[in-house]
């Protein structure tokens, strides 16, 4: 008898539209899983932009991905952060990487 075992290598929460938390497992970072977990979230938008507030380790991911700066780095009790934004405009470019 085979035992079925799930493994969690990714996950997002998101709320309306902005993004909370987008987390990759270290063990599986770096192969693509965190950019369909992206691209999944923008082919499901309506009209209105995903925000997000990305941690300086993956400010250059959602560059990748067609994401801008809103503000500077800030910091929030502590915590730094890139607040970011992704309009239609930047869609079409997440959907073709």
């Amino acid at each position: 008898m085979s035992k079925k075992t799930r493994l969690k290598i990714g996950e997002f929460f998101q709320h309306h539209h902005h993004i909370g938390l987008l987390f990759v497992d270290k063990n599986y970072q770096r192969r693509g899983i965190g950019k369909q977990l992206i691209l999944h979230i923008l082919k499901q938008k309506d009209d209105k932009p995903i925000t997000i507030n990305a941690s300086p380790y993956g400010h250059e991911f959602y560059k990748k991905l067609g994401f801008k700066d809103t503000d500077v780095e800030q910091v929030t009790n502590g915590v730094r952060y890139y607040p970011m934004i992704n309009n239609d405009d930047y869609k079409l470019i997440g959907e073709h990487l």
